[in-house]
């Protein structure tokens, strides 16, 4: 036998002081009588007596203190077991799929919460457990203890989520106790921790030494992987463009864990379901289906909800919400010669599809050139220059053209600029031996080195210097043109460029207020507020509308600084296909029943019962 906690045993000295308290004699008080022959029999009787009166009242002392022994060795935690006293921690999947229903109507994540009750109360208690649940992260409910009443109580605050199920979170976990012992000693201190999962995710397999216990069986489901909405080119009219002249085009993906092919209607709504703008029919096939894009007319910036027509086990995922959001253009100048009539229609091109850049004369923002540079301290802060020439302060010399048909070299190819351009298919005729000024970002080069594209800085003024003959490389009638001068507009000015209207769940948003918000306030769909203080990162972790909110300190700027909505659904194709053949049960035995120190606390109940009886029978003779 063991004992898991013999500093306990230092309590046996309860048995001095209660030894005392029935050995003490109390000595007879004297009371004068005038009567002697009366107390005479008294304590002749009395005398008779003594011998039994010793024998109740050592009894009485045996007793008592078997009880203490009792108690004091409960309280060490005796153990007859001769495996190992290994901690348990009992992880809860609460991902977004453990939210589908089961045959017995309850979801998978309320099978679980009952599986891991079962668990801790079965468990003999000799050893300490743990209450967490995991989706993205793991978040303990309830530390190492041996209280089971607190470990249920935490069982119950685990609630589901619409987060995927990461398996990176797990193996966290594993290495921060230890995942590779050195040795039997080692692996002895370790931990057993035993996953309650569904199996929805692709990689269980690498969980190593984690125990797996499958809840629930695979259930027919349709739902939506992605979905996104994003502007679409329309002929301008000039004064008479209205909202309904907005054209969007609708990209989803669905995914279906049928057999067999589903016809299903998708709900394409403005602000909330009641309001239907339209309705596309899709048929999806068993697993991953085919993306579907579809064009919305009439369709402007604003908030959007995709809804399946369907009645399945996992209602969740037939919802994602996404925000169009309304654009303030950039303002444009044209600074050229006979390159005017090119760069014009390039940024009419975004000014009347995309509202993102307007032609201007005056206080323009970005002004395009080629040739010289010729902006001065009254024109824009930012410059692009084509088929550099002259003198400049965004080169520092310049030298004759390189003849060389040489292979663009993409130095810097996740760059703003060109992240959406492929430079390898633009032929740059016509450059040039330049040198950048110090602290230059080069971002393409040849192969001898010279200097394609680059972004740089004098003073207040910012420029991208792109080395090329326009006319000679006919670069004004590559498709890459105007996606180059969108993409360097917006990196000049510092506006993102559009990216998915629908974030998935889990996205972890930076917040950049960029000097000008003394505060952010983010706002979920269920209510809940979180604050920062001018940078942060915000994990949207539930399926709706998101509002990001400047507060009263913000300095002043544009209305998309200052308030700003998201919208977040979609999930992984395992979470939406309820799949979980591949996932077998892999947990080990368990000590079960009740410990030696819960039958001493009984004993000892007992053994002061009878000294109640006993004690209570002497009273009355």
């Amino acid at each position: 036998m063991t004992l898991l906690a013999p500093g306990m045993l230092w309590w046996l000295a309860l048995l001095v002081p209660l030894a005392a308290l029935y050995l003490l004699k109390v000595r007879p008080r004297r009371q004068h009588t005038t009567a002697w022959f009366l107390w005479d029999l008294a304590l002749e009787e009395r005398r008779s007596s003594v011998l039994l009166r010793r024998l109740r009242d050592a009894l009485s002392l045996l007793l008592m203190a078997l009880v203490v022994v009792a108690v004091v060795l409960a309280l060490a935690r005796p153990s007859f077991s001769t495996g190992e006293q290994r901690d348990l921690i009992l992880l809860v999947d609460n991902s977004a799929s453990m939210s589908a229903n089961t045959a017995s109507g309850h979801s998978r994540l309320d099978e679980a919460r009952r599986t891991a009750a079962k668990i801790l109360r079965g468990l003999d208690m000799t050893h300490r457990a743990s209450v967490a649940s995991v989706a993205d992260g793991v978040r303990f409910r309830v530390h190492l203890s041996d209280n089971r009443r607190e470990l249920l109580e935490g069982l119950e605050d685990i609630t589901p989520t619409d987060l995927p199920m990461s398996t990176d979170a797990v193996r966290e976990l594993l290495a921060s106790g230890g995942a590779e012992p050195e040795g039997a000693e080692e692996a002895a201190k370790r931990p057993r921790v035993i996953l309650l999962t569904d199996g929805c995710f692709a990689d269980h397999h690498t969980l190593g030494d984690v125990e797996l216990i499958r809840i629930g069986e695979p259930a027919a489901n349709i739902g939506i992987v992605t979905f996104d909405l994003f502007p679409l080119p329309v002929a301008s009219n000039g004064a008479n463009d209205t909202a309904d002249t907005h054209r969007l085009g609708l990209y989803f993906h669905l995914a279906s864990s049928h057999d067999t092919p589903v016809d299903v209607d998708v709900l394409l709504c403005r602000n909330s379901r009641d309001d239907v703008i339209k309705v596309c029919p899709v048929t999806v096939g068993p697993g991953l289906g085919q993306p579907e894009l579809f064009t919305v007319t009439g369709g402007g910036p604003g908030r959007y909800v995709l809804a399946l027509d369907v009645d399945d086990a996992l209602p969740e995922d037939n919802r994602a919400f996404a925000v169009v959001p309304r654009r303030r253009p950039v303002r444009i100048a044209v600074r050229s010669g006979v390159e005017t009539f090119f760069l014009a229609r390039c940024v009419e091109a975004f000014g009347s599809d995309l509202a993102d850049m307007q032609l201007t004369r005056n206080r323009a923002e970005v002004v395009l050139s080629c040739g010289q540079d010729i902006s001065d301290g009254e024109e824009a802060p930012a410059e692009i220059i084509f088929r550099p020439s002259g003198t400049s302060p965004f080169w520092t010399s310049l030298g004759e053209a390189d003849a060389s048909a040489d292979v663009t070299r993409v130095v810097l190819s996740e760059h703003p600029a060109v992240r959406y351009c492929d430079l390898s298919n633009v032929t740059f005729s016509g450059a040039r031996r330049i040198e950048p000024p110090p602290g230059a970002v080069v971002i393409a080069t040849n192969a001898r080195g010279v200097p394609l594209l680059y972004r740089c800085s004098a003073g207040d003024r910012s420029a991208y210097v792109v080395n090329l003959d326009p006319v000679a490389s006919e670069f004004f009638l590559s498709a890459w043109f105007p996606v180059l001068v969108h993409s360097m507009v917006n990196d000049l000015t510092g506006r993102p460029l559009v990216g998915r209207t629908c974030l998935p769940p889990g996205t972890r948003m930076a917040v950049n207020a960029a000097g000008r918000a003394a505060a952010w306030t983010l706002t979920a769909p269920d209510g809940s507020v979180r604050k920062g203080q001018s940078t942060m990162t915000a994990p949207l972790s539930q399926r709706g509308f998101y509002r990001l909110h400047a507060d009263a300190g913000a300095a002043a700027g544009s209305a998309a600084r200052q308030q700003r909505s998201l919208g977040v659904g979609g999930s992984p194709p395992a979470e939406v296909l309820l799949n979980n053949d591949g996932l077998a049960d892999s947990a080990g035995a368990l000590r079960r029943g009740s410990t030696p120190g819960q039958w001493l606390l009984i004993a000892a109940v007992l053994l002061a019962c009878v000294e109640a009886g006993l004690y209570h029978r002497r009273k009355l003779g």
